[in-house]
Parts: C-alpha cells; sequence; structure tokens
C-alpha cells in the first residue's frame, strides 16, 4: 500500500509521540518508585530506630502482655506494623494482631531482616509477609533493655507504592494521549498547506513530463516550496531550451543523413537497427519499417558479420561485398564505425558498381592498347635490326624494311593520336570538328 506524504508525516509523528512518551514516562516512573522507595527505606530506618530507643529506655517487662500494648502505640505513632520479638525470636507484640494472634504466631528468629539485625544492625529487607500474605518492607534493630534483650521490626506494606504508581501511569496514559492528539492535530495543520503545494509540484511535474513545456508553476512565498517552485520553473526553461535545441539538432542530422548519396545504417549494441537513410532504403532494397530489427535478418547479408563484431568491439573495418538484387549485380564497399560510448556501430555503403566497372574497361582498355602498341614496336624494332645488321647496304632489301618502318610508324602514330583524343574526350576538352559529308557514300 502506498502511503502519501501526510500518511507518512502522521505516522512518524505518532511513532515519535508514543516512543518518546513511553520512554520519558518508563524513566519517569522508574526514577520515582526509586526514590519514593528510598525515601520509605530511610523512613523505615528512623521509625526502627526510634522504637529500639524507646524500648532501651522503657522498664516494661518483656513479656506479651506488656509489650503488645507498646507495639500498638508505636505503630500508631508511625503509621506501620511494629513487631517485637525476645533474643530467641518469639513474638511478644504485633501492632497488627491481637494479644491472643500473638500467642498463636510462628518464631521470628529465621526471618531475613532479624538475621541482618544480628549481623549488621538495621537494614531494609524486602519480602512477601507470609502472615499478611502481601509484600513487605522490613527493618529490624536488635534491643539491649535494662536487663532484657530482644529485636523491634518495623514494617511498611508496598501496597501504597504500587497504587500511587498505577494512579501516576493513569496519568502518563492520558498525557501521552493528550499529547498525541495536540501533535496530530498540529501536524494536519502544517501538512495541509505542504501537501496542496506539493501536489501542485507533482501536476505541474507531471504535466512537463507529458510534454506540456510551456506550463509554470506559481511561486508562493520564499520559503523552501517557493524555491523549489521557481528551481522547477528555472528546469522547465532549460529544458525547453534543450529539447528545442535537440530537435534542430535532429532535424539537422535528418536532413544531413537523407541527403547523403551513401546508405548509412546505425545499430544499436544489441546489433538492432535504430537509424537507416533513404540511400540505403533504395540501394539495398529493404522496407522503411526496419527500425529495431537485427541488421542481418533484415540485409540478409552473410559478410557485414565480421565488420559488424569489429566495430562493436571498438575497431574500424572495410569490405568489399558482391550483392545481387532483382537480377543486377552490384559491388559495395561497407565501413563499419564504432559509435562510442553508446557500444553501437554505422555501417557506412558505398555503391562502387560503376567504378569497378570503369576499372575493368580501363583494364581492358589498357591491355588493347598494349597489344595494338607492342605489334608496331615490334616490326619497327625487328626492321632497325635487321637493316643495322647489313640489310642498309642492299638497296633492294633496304627500301622495302624501311617502307615497313614507315608504316608501322604511321599506325603507332595513329594509335597515339587515338589516346590523345580518349583523354580529351574523358577531359571533355574534345572538340568534335563539323563537316558535310556526301550521303550516298556512306550509305
Amino acid at each position: 500500500m502506498q502511503l502519501g506524504v501526510r500518511a507518512k508525516f502522521f505516522l512518524v509523528t505518532s511513532l515519535i509521540v508514543v516512543a518518546v512518551d513511553l520512554t520519558a514516562g518508563s524513566y519517569l516512573q522508574w526514577k520515582l518508585r526509586a526514590e519514593q522507595e528510598a525515601r520509605i527505606e530511610d523512613e523505615l530506618v528512623r521509625h526502627t530506630i526510634a522504637a529500639q530507643t524507646a524500648l532501651e529506655l522503657s522498664d516494661t517487662p518483656w513479656i506479651p502482655s506488656a509489650i503488645d500494648p507498646i507495639a500498638d502505640r508505636l505503630g500508631r505513632a508511625t503509621a506501620a506494623r511494629v513487631t517485637i520479638t525476645d533474643e530467641s525470636g518469639k513474638v511478644l507484640g504485633d501492632s497488627d494482631l491481637t494479644l491472643a494472634q500473638v500467642e498463636d504466631v510462628e518464631n521470628h528468629a529465621d526471618r531475613p531482616e532479624f538475621l541482618t539485625a544480628s549481623a549488621q544492625g538495621c537494614g531494609p529487607v524486602r519480602r512477601h509477609s507470609s502472615t499478611l500474605d502481601t509484600e513487605m518492607l522490613y527493618c529490624a534493630a536488635k534491643v539491649a533493655g535494662r536487663g532484657q534483650q530482644g529485636f523491634v521490626r518495623v514494617a511498611m506494606p508496598l501496597e501504597t507504592i504500587d497504587a500511587a504508581f498505577a494512579r501516576l501511569r493513569l496519568i502518563l496514559v492520558f498525557a501521552a494521549t493528550l499529547s498525541l492528539t495536540l501533535g496530530l492535530g498540529v501536524g494536519w495543520l502544517v501538512t495541509r498547506g505542504f501537501s496542496r503545494k506539493v501536489r501542485t509540484l507533482m501536476e505541474v511535474a507531471r504535466s512537463m513530463a507529458e510534454g506540456n513545456a510551456n506550463r509554470r508553476i506559481p511561486v508562493a512565498g520564499t520559503d523552501e516550496l517557493g524555491g523549489l517552485a521557481g528551481s522547477f520553473n528555472r528546469v522547465a526553461e532549460e529544458l525547453e531550451r534543450t529539447v528545442a535545441a535537440l530537435a534542430a539538432e535532429r532535424n539537422l542530422f535528418e536532413a544531413v543523413l537523407q541527403s547523403m548519396d551513401e546508405a548509412v545504417i546505425a545499430v544499436d549494441r544489441e546489433r538492432r537497427i535504430i537509424a537507416v537513410n533513404r540511400a540505403a532504403i533504395d540501394l539495398l532494397a529493404i522496407s522503411s519499417e526496419v527500425h529495431g530489427r537485427p541488421l542481418l535478418d533484415a540485409l540478409r547479408i552473410g559478410e557485414l558479420s565480421e565488420p559488424l563484431d569489429a566495430a562493436l568491439r571498438g575497431e574500424s573495418r572495410s569490405i568489399d561485398v558482391k550483392l545481387e538484387r532483382t537480377g543486377v549485380q552490384r559491388h559495395l564497399m561497407v565501413r563499419a564505425t564504432p559509435q562510442g560510448e553508446t557500444g553501437g556501430a554505422v555501417l557506412v555503403i558505398h555503391d562502387v558498381s560503376e567504378v569497378r566497372r570503369l576499372e575493368s574497361i580501363r583494364r581492358d582498355f589498357v591491355a588493347n592498347v598494349s597489344h595494338e602498341l607492342r605489334t608496331p614496336v615490334s616490326i619497327i624494332q625487328a626492321n632497325t635490326e635487321t637493316l643495322l645488321s647489313g640489310a642498309l647496304d642492299e638497296p633492294a632489301q633496304a627500301r622495302r624494311f624501311l617502307d615497313a618502318v614507315r608504316r608501322n610508324a604511321e599506325r603507332l602514330g595513329q594509335l597515339i593520336s587515338d589516346l590523345l583524343d580518349i583523354s580529351s574526350i574523358d577531359a571533355g576538352k574534345y572538340k568534335i570538328e563539323k563537316r558535310a559529308l556526301p550521303l550516298a557514300g556512306i550509305v
């Protein structure tokens, strides 16, 4: 489940208030209880010492009928339970028991507070009272009277502390509830305006993301939200300028790409086509709906796999490919270049069919010219060597050899003239001479 800003704020506020209240309440209760128990222990020690002093100064015989009334008076004076025993631990008086009940009370010699009093004097002891069936705090002291020895014990129930702290817990719960209510109320008032501003920011940001770059956020106030709204507006203006610049660059790139005579195909790192120009569509006879398709599936040219692999590895590679489409064989020169950080590649394809045809014609022409030139040159060379070998001294033979040299020299000159004419035609400088010819002779 998605929580809004206000719900999260209320949830966090509630958790913080509850955590603070629990922590503060627990600490306060522990601290007050510790102080209260320490105060009660100090008061219990003072009451015990006061009772010890009173018994030591008294001449009352240590028998139950005489001691029990003293225990009752001391209990009323200290608002605590006072128990007096003889040296053996037999109970002689108890402020909470009648004289008949005192006779039936078990011996207290083994009680912890009496053992502590015998060993180290008065010391508070906390334990459960089997006689009264409640938690009690005891303090006992040894009494050395006039010819008599025994113990006096003062006890106070801890129920009063528990009752007081039960009331304190109710007060703390009420205070925690009140603070939580006030915190949530104040938080609701604070977050109401904050949430409205945040929703406005979200709506405008969503509108910008959907393409409405002209929308702006009204800047209200100089707080953080007002600064954020101003920042949003500046981002929107910068985004609008950036989008316009990117659109202009895209249009320029598209215009340049479509105006190129060379076929251009761009692929991503998964070898899928991401851009193709019109020259590539016409040259390779492919559909314009090839975006997103694997390159080799769209072109069906297996030779492109090797340069494409090299380009995707970051190396440029060029190959020549023979392609036959619609019965026409074409010679293509393909250069694959890596795109760089994007990890794709760009293939530039040149149609060199005409270049290859002209190169073939040039090779055939050179071979033919070489053959045509070789014959008259060979004849001239042979006749010249014959004349130099002695035929020059024989007029009849010399004339025949010289005539052959002349004819082949003229033939050689005609071939050279034809070559010059072809060169002029190729350079576009050949001048055609117009003259009248008898049609009958041509026919």
